[in-house]
């Protein structure tokens, strides 16, 4: 019991507090989430989590607590709110070109399967094309 239990702590640290204990994911029962210090009560540190969000391995610049990654879009900010390092942007999609149903135009996009071109018309327009379909159809008309 006492080892299962270790395990479990043990796989739910995501990173060291500035105390020198760990930080662990807790669950709430109601839903939520959040990051707490094991060497509470002598530490209180405690930070709360946006729903759906997941702990990254990447440190913050400033602080050097782990990132997280939440939203929609996702976006990556520190864990710490008060930190006052801002959240960054995904990489925006590269425009490739017009959609021929539509006229919108195509974005390279990521997907489960890999890359590939669809229109930003989407849910509307659901034109999608393999990437390398895209880059063989550029070089038959050179």
């Amino acid at each position: 019991g006492e080892e299962l239990y270790a395990a479990y702590r043990e796989r739910m640290i995501v990173g060291k507090c500035n105390c020198g204990g760990n930080l662990i994911m807790i669950n709430s029962p109601k839903g939520g989430s959040f990051v707490g210090c094991t060497s509470y009560p002598d530490c209180k540190s405690t930070y709360s989590m946006p729903r759906g969000a997941t702990v990254l391995k990447t440190k913050c610049e400033e602080c050097g607590l782990p990132m997280i990654s939440f939203g929609k879009p996702r976006q990556r900010a520190c864990m710490d709110p008060k930190c006052g390092r801002e959240g960054e942007e995904p990489p925006q999609n590269e425009v490739v070109g017009v959609c021929p149903d539509c006229g919108k135009d195509l974005i390279k996009r990521r997907g489960r399967y890999g890359d590939f071109v669809g229109c930003s018309g989407f849910p509307r327009c659901r034109y999608t094309r393999s990437l390398e379909e895209k880059q063989e159809q550029k070089s038959e008309k050179t």
